[in-house]
Formats: structure tokens, C-alpha cells, sequence
């Protein structure tokens, strides 16, 4: 059994010993979640001799198959553990451990953890797969950082008032060769929601040590990014601004940009079945 799933397992065995220790303190019951999201690829352009890219075929795909429980031991203490697969982590039909987050509240807006999942970069890479649902995570957005990265977690979420709330989160991470000695990943994120009804803006600074030219010497390097996002009658708008410098093989600083507009089909906030279309835009360029 190679290290990657020896940890699984243990931490599959530890999940489940919470579970049984929850229901003898008779404690809230978890919650269990499944999704399934299938999709279609449809790819134009033509190959490209002299950089080796050759255009995908058109396919069909299944982009994430996933069950998650989710719970609290005590008023303290909750956990979520997801198992499954997903596009964003690379496919394929192994199941793997997509995310196990252990949080203690210390407050009514403060709380600290461990975390394997989706850290606070901005509006799109913070989402779970299924939730963003016209558009794949952004191609760079997978290259500038790992989707489920490692770590520990602080996370502030404060009411300013009815109408306003700010959400920081700083996260020390593993690199993405499983550690944070060669490699390493700090990460300071924010969400603000605006008094405007359905109005968020959101920024992340990282920090980012790893080797991008492969030859055993981790450079330093960084990413950031400044977005804008509109939820409110049935319309959904975001947008955001990437920018990083240290983009594996070119040390030039690397901009993109990422926006989606979707339309929802509903009726208020009642329970209902909707659909969703959109279109979706993205791009990268070097200076």
C-alpha cells in the first residue's frame, strides 16, 4: 500500500471513529450529500506544431461523482470528509479522498483547522467542481495552485452589520510535492459582502515556493487575484483578475482573466427544480 492511501485509510478509520463516538454521546446525526454532474467537451482550433499542442478530441465525461458527510461532535467541533473523484483533481476512475476538514469554533466568528479542500482564492477556485456548473475550474487556475491542498486554517467570518459581512482566511499549506519544507503555500484570502444586496468583492494574496524549472532549486513566487460577484434575481455575474509571477518554465509575470454570466430559471427562494445557462470566457497572457 503506497503512502497516499495508507493515509486515506487512516484517515477513513479515524472518521469513522468520530462517527461512532458521536452517536454514544448522542450527539447530531451527520448529514450525507452525493453528487453526480456529467458533461460534454466540445474543442475547435487546430495543432500547434511548434509548442507540441494538439487539440482534444470532443467527449462526453463525468466531471465529479462524489458522497460527503458532513457534522458536528459538539457545539465546538465540526468535521467534513468528501471521497470521490473529480476533473479538478486530475479524473480518471480512482476514488480518492477530495476533501477532510476538521474545525474547532472558538467563537461566533473565528475558527481554527486542518484542512484538505478548497482554500479562499478568489470567487471561482474556491468552489466546489459541481458548483460552478458553466464553466470548468480555469485551466491556469489548476496550474497556479493544486485545487485540494493541505494545511492549516484560520478562518474569521464577521457580521459588520445586517447587511455587511467580511470573511478573511489564512491558510499555511503543503507544496505540491506533499510537504512544506522544499515546498511551500501561504495563503491570505477575503470576501467582502457589500450593503448592496447580492454584491461580494473578494482578493487573495499567495505566497508560493516551488520548483518551476524542475531542476531542484524552489523559487519563490506569487499569486493574486481581485473579483467581483452579483447573486441577486436570478441573474449571476462574476469576474475576476489573476495575476502571478513564476509561472513554471517563463519567470514573467502571467495575467489572466476570468468571467461568467449566468441566468437562472426560479422562482424565488421556495424549494424548486431550476435550470442553468450561460456562457463563459477565459484567457491568459504573458507580459
Amino acid at each position: 500500500m503506497n503512502l497516499s492511501k495508507s493515509k486515506q485509510l487512516t484517515l477513513l478509520l479515524l472518521f469513522l471513529l468520530l462517527t461512532t463516538n458521536a452517536f454514544a454521546m448522542e450527539t447530531e446525526l451527520p448529514e450525507i450529500h452525493g453528487s453526480i454532474v456529467l458533461q460534454s467537451e466540445f474543442y475547435a482550433g487546430e495543432n500547434d506544431n511548434t509548442t507540441g499542442y494538439i487539440v482534444p478530441k470532443d467527449k462526453f465525461t463525468v466531471r465529479e461523482v462524489a458522497i460527503e458527510i458532513e457534522g458536528k461532535l459538539n457545539e465546538n467541533i465540526e468535521y467534513v470528509i468528501e471521497i470521490g473523484n473529480a476533473t479538478c483533481m486530475g479524473g480518471g476512475t480512482m476514488v480518492q479522498l477530495m476533501e477532510s476538514v476538521i474545525y474547532y469554533k472558538y467563537n461566533s466568528f473565528l475558527k481554527i483547522g486542518f484542512i484538505k479542500g478548497h482554500i479562499m482564492r478568489g470567487f471561482e477556485l474556491r468552489a466546489a467542481c459541481a458548483d460552478v456548473l458553466t464553466l470548468e475550474k480555469p485551466h491556469f487556475g489548476k496550474t497556479f495552485s493544486p485545487c485540494h491542498p493541505t494545511g492549516f486554517v484560520l478562518n474569521m467570518d464577521y457580521n459588520i452589520s445586517e447587511q455587511m459581512s467580511l470573511e478573511t482566511e489564512f491558510a499555511f499549506l503543503n507544496g505540491v510535492k506533499g510537504d512544506f519544507d522544499t515546498d511551500r503555500d501561504i495563503n491570505l484570502g477575503m470576501v467582502f459582502h457589500t450593503p448592496l444586496s447580492g454584491l461580494a468583492l473578494a482578493g487573495y494574496y499567495n505566497l508560493i515556493k516551488q520548483d518551476f524549472e524542475f531542476d531542484n532549486d524552489p523559487e519563490v513566487g506569487y499569486r493574486s487575484s481581485f473579483g467581483i460577484d452579483y447573486d441577486s434575481n436570478n441573474i449571476l455575474f462574476r469576474g475576476e483578475y489573476y495575476l502571478a509571477k513564476a509561472f513554471y518554465s517563463s519567470p514573467n509575470d502571467s495575467l489572466g482573466v476570468n468571467g461568467e454570466f449566468m441566468w437562472k430559471l426560479g422562482h424565488g427562494s421556495a424549494d424548486y427544480v431550476y435550470s442553468t445557462a450561460g456562457i463563459s470566457a477565459e484567457a491568459m497572457f504573458t507580459r
